[in-house]
């Protein structure tokens, strides 16, 4: 469906324009009519007409009154220009629509950003959520984020349309930057690094910390620069490289790491260990004896007795005793891997456990009852005790940088 074709979930209030110039309080609840409406519509609605828009409503407009919404809404009073915000890749990219508010300036601009959601939002907790999302990553007013809130219109606004759209993959990103502080302490807090569907382009102007302007493709590890995706007024991001060789930028304020959108693929494909199981297993099945009438049953008895050691089941994935060697167990999420590792570390002497993820690592260790690494330096661990014993032994598994030659 072309952009044109698309209808705005919202409610309007013909009575309530520019910031209500009846100066009648009692619009800020009454008067509000649900509709479905055009972008021209809406444009029309809130930046000749001056309407004051809000979602959806199931009677007067307040906060559990919310029933539905398909765009969202920040306004940006205090930081960036309008060109500078047009620049940045949230608005550059996703963005329906920008119009200036009644107390915009030239020396002081003042405007809103309207995006067009991929769906229609029914829960009043998950828009709020998103306005939050969206509010932080635009450096709104963080206070002004519930659901069913009012959005004025300007008569005399200037709107710039862009009529991009967020994806799904950056609504769920939204969604969950609102369990983010507002103002994150990098002193205090330990920073979780999330990549984000946000992309730069190659030759993404960026802003260095000592008033450079560089691009993207050229610059050199670790340098300091501002965010280009959030109002950034100190420098707290840095440009850093994949191991392929592509450049990206690291935010400490966003909590995440901004790539290009063209990437190369990674050369592996992911699914070539499982065809190749399942081949293994294809050709054992063949070979395999009538076993339904054989008294050994047990997983150790049936790779004796077939010579084939790939197993493929449904259900739960991991065996019921450990076996012999290493054993390797993949299958999706829900198949209880986790808890047939609580079952089958229970009586181990010991257990290492390695991930690609310090989130994952510590999840895993939680549900696993281990001691995580990366805890031990929040209180010292006595001597003697398991947690010291952890640390001492896993300390090997390290490289350190002078035995790197």
């Amino acid at each position: 469906m072309s952009l044109s074709q698309r209808k705005l979930k919202i409610a309007l209030n013909p009575k309530l324009v520019d910031k209500n110039t009846t100066k009648k309080k009692s619009l800020f609840a009454e008067g509000w009519y649900n509709a479905e409406v055009s972008v021209d519509e809406f444009t029309a609605a809130t930046t000749q007409h001056g309407w004051a828009y809000c979602a959806q409503l199931h009677g007067r407009r307040k906060g559990e009154n919310f029933q539905a919404c398909n765009i969202a809404s920040v306004d940006v009073d205090h930081g960036p220009t309008i060109e500078e915000a047009l620049a940045s890749p949230l608005i550059q990219q996703h963005a329906l629509l920008i119009y200036t508010t009644a107390r915009h300036k030239p020396e002081a601009h003042r405007f809103r950003v309207v995006y067009l959601l991929p769906e229609t939002i029914t829960c009043p907790k998950r828009m709020r959520k998103l306005n939050r999302g969206l509010t932080r990553s635009l450096g709104g007013d963080m206070a002004a984020t519930d659901a069913a809130r009012i959005s004025f219109g300007n008569s005399k606004a200037q709107v710039h349309h862009i009529g991009g759209e967020l994806s799904p993959a950056l609504l769920r990103e939204l969604i969950a930057d609102a369990a983010l502080p507002d103002n994150t302490d990098l002193t205090m807090k330990e920073i979780v690094s999330r990549r984000s569907a946000i992309t730069l382009a190659r030759n993404q102007v960026l802003r260095a910390a000592d008033g450079r302007q560089l691009l993207l493709c050229e610059v050199q590890q670790k340098t300091a620069v501002h965010c280009p995706v959030h109002p950034d007024e100190n420098p707290s991001a840095v440009t850093l490289q994949s191991g392929r060789g592509v450049w990206g930028v690291y935010c400490s304020t966003c909590r995440k790491t901004y790539w290009p959108a063209d990437q190369r693929q990674p050369e592996c494909d992911p699914e070539a260990f499982v065809r190749a199981a399942q081949e293994v297993a294809n050709a054992g099945n063949a070979a395999q004896i009538e076993l339904c009438d054989w008294p050994y049953q047990s997983v150790v008895d049936r790779e004796a007795i077939t010579g084939c050691r790939v197993h493929i089941v449904s259900g739960q994935a991991a065996p019921p005793e450990l076996l012999p060697g290493i054993t390797l167990v993949r299958s999706g999420k829900g198949t209880s891997k986790t808890e047939a590792l609580k079952r089958l570390g229970a009586g181990a002497n010991s257990v290492l456990l390695f991930g690609h993820r310090r989130t994952l690592i510590r999840g895993s260790c939680r549900r696993l009852n281990l001691t995580c690494y990366l805890d031990l330096n929040k209180k010292a661990a006595k001597a003697g005790s398991k947690q010291a014993a952890d640390t001492a032994s896993l300390e090997s598994f390290f490289w350190r940088e002078e035995d790197v030659g």
